[in-house]
């Protein structure tokens, strides 16, 4: 709708590791979305920061095959995780100070916050070149 700014993203992301990742962005979208869901391969982990009740969930879905490669899917209710609810950006400010005052490495240091800025970076680059994959190493 506007010039230069991206009205849908979709960032596909394979790691050396066998990790995919999916991110779905849209400032359009009819949605109020913000899930991250975390597949794997006996549970699935949901976590919905729009609801105020039962943000965490794991899932234990089940799939059983069948002569012939036939998949049945056995789906689960879920069953909520309960946790501490707190502000992110108080957390790493405590964070911070916690690792001036004691001298120690922080748990997510620098080369975490490099490679998830080389990981922005190459969608930004492959955005600017109309969705060209962008490989980066890291």
């Amino acid at each position: 709708m506007h010039k230069g700014i991206a009205d849908i993203t979709i960032s596909d992301l394979s790691f050396r590791s066998g990790v995919k990742a999916h991110i779905f962005v849209s400032w359009l979208h009819p949605f109020k979305e913000q899930k991250l869901i975390v597949i794997g391969e006996k549970k699935m982990i949901v976590f919905d920061d729009i609801v105020s009740e039962g943000k965490l969930t794991c899932y234990n879905h089940k799939i059983d095959i069948l002569e012939g490669n036939f998949e049945i899917l056995y789906k689960d209710k879920g069953n909520l995780i309960e946790f501490e609810m707190s502000e992110p950006l108080k957390n790493e400010c405590d964070e911070f100070i916690r690792c001036i005052e004691n001298r120690v490495d922080p748990r997510t240091g620098g080369e975490n916050g490099l490679q998830v800025l080389k990981i922005l970076e190459a969608c930004h680059a492959s955005l600017n070149k109309k969705g060209t994959p962008k490989r980066v190493r890291i």
